[in-house]
């Protein structure tokens, strides 16, 4: 029961306990033309980062042509499907402000992550008022609504976390770099009963100053399956702009029916609705909400984790969840490419 509450309370974070994503150690693998016999791991990802592929790129034609006999042409073929792949997220994610994932975190890192937090927020829950500040942050709606903070330390939080970085590490260094910090890593909890929340977006791009801010992107998995009657996140594609967000955040624009033509200009809102284990990338501008649960019993658990670019300021409105002393400790390439201590 405590194996997650004991490590709220031990801070003394080493960046070589945390894992790495772990493959075999040699392939025999045919790429491009060239025969790469028995390589490392690392010496086979550089290899293949230098012909222009992307990690998770790399990965993939790890998965699918490792130890079988290939030809060139094959090769060649799944080498550009993999990259027009990436390319298409990358311009789908800039155009919209949001992208969904599949099997971004296994079943049973979900189950354990449900059970430990369940565990938490109940021993967190019986405190007094001053003494869950530590744990639960401010969160919007907060009514049966909870944003539970996660020790990066806790041996399943880890797990998590580094299976997030896996599945978007080649998104996410593309989008803000390999040394993006770590800037939020939570559990937002919503009880059968909770409010909608009410449009909003994390940070805000207005003004001057805005535009050396730092792209905050956030990433939420589904610990759980989240049907629609257990309020799902509700999106607004497309209002991650400095064009909306002066029609709507503006202060010649902030009444509603100003901000109501704002949104007309833009797509209709989508519910992510989503399968456990699979979630989105979001950037921190863009207009969502939680929505009401108004299921019977359900719990809606999302794992977010967030990560800020490292070439701007802190933009606006953002409220870094991390736990104290964890801020500004760890990077994502930390994260992907530190070994696990023995």
């Amino acid at each position: 029961m405590y194996e997650l509450f004991s490590h709220y309370f031990s801070f003394s974070l080493s960046l070589s306990s945390l894992p790495y994503l772990t493959l075999s150690p040699t392939v025999s693998f045919s790429s491009f033309g060239t025969t790469l016999h028995s390589l490392t791991l690392h010496s086979l990802m550089d290899r293949l980062r230098k012909e222009g592929l992307s990690h998770d790129t790399a990965l993939k034609l790890i998965g699918f042509l490792g130890g079988t006999e290939s030809n060139e042409a094959s090769d060649r073929c799944l080498y550009h499907a993999l990259r027009k792949k990436d390319k298409e997220i990358k311009l789908e994610f800039e155009r919209d402000g949001a992208e969904a994932f599949e099997n971004v975190v296994s079943k049973i890192t979900c189950e354990r992550l449900c059970e430990s937090c369940d565990e938490i927020l109940s021993e967190t829950l019986k405190m007094k008022e001053s003494s869950r500040k530590f744990l639960l942050d401010d969160i919007k709606s907060p009514n049966k609504r909870y944003s539970l903070r996660l020790s990066p330390k806790c041996p399943i939080v880890s797990k998590a976390l580094n299976e997030v970085c896996s599945k978007f590490y080649p998104f996410l260094s593309e989008q803000v770099g390999a040394n993006a910090l770590l800037y939020e890593l939570s559990v937002i909890i919503s009880d059968s009963g909770s409010r909608a929340q009410q449009f909003h977006s994390d940070t805000q791009i207005l003004g001057r100053s805005s535009e050396k801010d730092a792209l905050l992107i956030t990433i939420f998995v589904a610990l759980q399956d989240v049907n629609e009657d257990m309020g799902p996140t509700l999106l607004y594609p497309r209002t991650h702009t400095r064009r909306f967000h002066e029609l709507y955040f503006g202060k010649k624009n902030s009444n509603a029916t100003a901000q109501l033509a704002a949104l007309g200009s833009v797509s209709a809102q989508t519910s992510m609705t989503l399968r456990q284990g699979s979630g989105f990338a979001m950037n921190s501008r863009l207009l969502h909400c939680g929505g009401a649960n108004t299921s019977k019993s359900s719990r809606r658990r999302l794992l977010c984790v967030s990560f800020l670019g490292s070439n701007g300021n802190v933009p606006h409105g953002s409220t870094a969840s991390l736990i104290d002393e964890f801020k500004n400790k760890i990077r994502l390439r930390d994260i992907f490419t530190t070994k696990p201590s023995s």
